[in-house]
């Protein structure tokens, strides 16, 4: 089992120590954590270990509130299946003969949005012939996406013989490489190193394969939280190796995706608020994988939390994006 849960690292201070403008019940909210003057509520744990993945959402349903000491920012209902993935609401699941799968982090969840304000929800309501899966992981990375395709619970899950896989990509090279404050929490997720034909193939955890480098990560952390709980940095500095390593992961992922389902095949989209990184996307294109980019000339404020999550009346307008982007590959077979 992995040695800690995703949940106990984020939510280190379980008691509220302040008084604040709203009053919360306890019963309601015994999670708790103070981030930066942002205060994190949940009615449970929001991940769970997990033994393939190394995290893994709650398979219920929980009440999360955010606020700061003057204002209300969310407080929605989450709610995941029994397979630990976001609910898509969505009718008449007869008629929908194709799947349309998205892959990504809590920007695809729909952190801090009601279950029926996510953009994948938002794009079953308009294409009646997909049944839309979220397959999103808040703080997950490549990695953790390339061992979901290769375990079985997506043989099991998805039903529909033919679809399409989209990774909504963001920039997560350093939790993907698992640098020193990624660490924290992917300590435990998918490891891979290259065969000597070149092929990925997972060796353990980033813990069971780099203990000696966790446990420096560890003793730095443990100085810097106590000495210098208000100094953050990462390290080591992003080099080529770490970049390939990121595109390795996207491109075995898509060839992954076609192994899974012969009739499938992965669509890798860079996400216009949290964008994949330059040099991932210019390495995934010499390789021929091409990457969908919807750069916006305009954000308004309503369309972003003050912790950079999008809001639903974003993601309503980014549903609306994508199936004009997407249009071209998602004609009904």
């Amino acid at each position: 089992m992995p040695r800690k849960s995703f949940a106990l690292i984020l939510l280190l201070n379980t008691l509220p120590k302040l008084c604040f403008a709203y009053h919360f019940d306890p019963a309601l909210h015994p999670e708790f954590s103070d981030r930066g003057g942002i205060y994190y509520y949940l009615s449970s744990p929001e991940f769970i270990p997990d033994r393939e993945l190394g995290f893994i959402h709650n398979n219920k349903p929980f009440r999360f509130t955010v606020t700061t000491k003057e204002k209300l920012v969310w407080d929605v209902t989450e709610s995941f299946d029994q397979d630990s993935f976001r609910i898509t609401p969505q009718d008449h699941l007869e008629k929908r003969k194709d799947f349309l799968a998205f892959f990504g982090c809590s920007f695809t969840v729909g952190t801090g949005v009601n279950d029926d304000e996510t953009f994948p929800y938002h794009l079953a309501t308009t294409m009646k012939d997909w049944h839309v899966y979220n397959l999103g992981i808040g703080a997950s990375a490549p990695n953790m996406m390339l061992a979901l395709l290769q375990s079985d619970r997506l043989k099991k899950k998805i039903k529909e013989n033919s679809g399409i896989f989209v990774y909504m990509g963001g920039g997560h090279l350093q939790r993907a490489n698992g640098f020193y404050m990624e660490s924290e929490w992917m300590r435990d997720t998918p490891f891979y190193e290259k065969d000597k034909s070149g092929h990925l193939v997972r060796n353990g955890s980033f813990d069971t394969a780099n203990p000696r480098r966790l446990a420096i990560y560890d003793f730095v952390r443990s100085l810097q939280k106590n000495l210098f709980p208000q100094f953050h940095f990462n390290w080591p500095r992003i080099s080529k190796s770490h970049i390939d390593y990121s595109c390795d992961l996207i491109a075995a992922a898509v060839a992954e995706a076609k192994k899974l389902n012969k009739n499938a095949k992965l669509l890798v989209f860079s996400h216009p608020l949290y964008p994949i990184e330059p040099e991932v996307i210019r390495c995934l294109r010499a390789r021929s994988i091409s990457v969908l980019e919807h750069p916006l000339s305009y954000i308004a404020p309503t369309d972003l939390y003050m912790d950079g999550h999008p809001t639903a009346s974003f993601n309503k307008k980014f549903a609306a994006i994508l199936a004009k982007d997407l249009e071209p590959y998602l004609s009904p077979r």
